[in-house]
């Protein structure tokens, strides 16, 4: 929230998640953003990641943590959704040709609210996410087609 005060134009953070976790509900309640910018979606089970993710603009991972397999992250790629994230081990593994992806120091307000102006440029001037055949092997936007072509791709190298 601290990050998106003075933000340029419309936006609306839709954050989603559990509020059942200690501090999570006093730290929601905690945002100071208007009640017509923020928006708590919940949790969602998996096969909805496609749904969670179409409409959206730009998806924002400001993890601290150091992730093993950002997989949100590759969703977003699959699914051509601009991502900002915050520059962990991990994720910063990604960053090599994925054009998707801008990455800010976690912890730091200013980086991630110059990351979202440059992610709202990027969203005016061009394609909001990367080219899906730069990161997968064919260009497929939707999460069951994507596994549904690397099943097809695994079989065709078995043979």
């Amino acid at each position: 929230a601290e990050a998106l005060a003075g933000l340029p134009g419309e936006f609306r953070l839709i954050v989603h998640g559990s509020l059942d976790d200690p501090g999570a509900r006093d730290y929601f309640n905690s945002l100071s953003l208007p009640a017509d910018r923020l928006e708590f979606r919940g949790t969602f089970p998996f096969e909805q990641m496609n749904d969670a993710l179409a409409d959206i603009d730009i998806l924002i991972v400001p993890s601290t943590w150091e992730e093993n397999c950002p997989l949100i992250v590759k969703y977003a790629l699959a699914t051509r959704t601009l991502a900002v994230v915050s520059d962990q081990p991990g994720i910063v593994a990604e960053r090599e040709g994925k054009p998707g992806l801008i990455f800010f120091r976690p912890g730091d307000p200013a980086a991630l609210r110059a990351a979202l102006v440059e992610g709202m440029e990027r969203l005016k001037t061009g394609p909001g996410g990367p080219s899906v055949a730069e990161t997968l092997l064919s260009p497929v936007a939707d999460i069951r087609e994507q596994a549904r072509s690397l099943s097809r791709e695994y079989e065709r190298m078995v043979k």
